[in-house]
């Protein structure tokens, strides 16, 4: 399955997210991994790449931890729109 991250953003600011230039506007109670997930994903979000879950695990420093991030960040309220395609 290709998914496309379209987009990140934080509930709370209301706007598109800035985090991988402004780290001020993150929470800090995120985990490490969520972080690194996080700032991971809002890199293919400014290129526009697709990229294949599988390779996600193979990329991110926690693989094991991906799906989980994700509900942290869920919880933190980040909204990440990922489409299928």
């Amino acid at each position: 399955m290709k998914l496309k991250p379209s987009s990140i953003f934080n509930k709370e600011y209301n706007d598109e997210a800035t985090f991988c230039h402004d780290v001020d506007k993150l929470k800090t109670n995120l985990s490490t991994s969520a972080l690194s997930l996080l700032l991971f994903l809002a890199d293919f979000c400014e290129s526009n790449s697709y990229i294949e879950y599988s390779d996600l695990l193979e990329v991110h420093p926690y693989p094991s931890k991906v799906r989980e991030n994700l509900n942290e960040l869920l919880e933190n309220g980040y909204v990440i729109v990922i489409h299928n395609i």
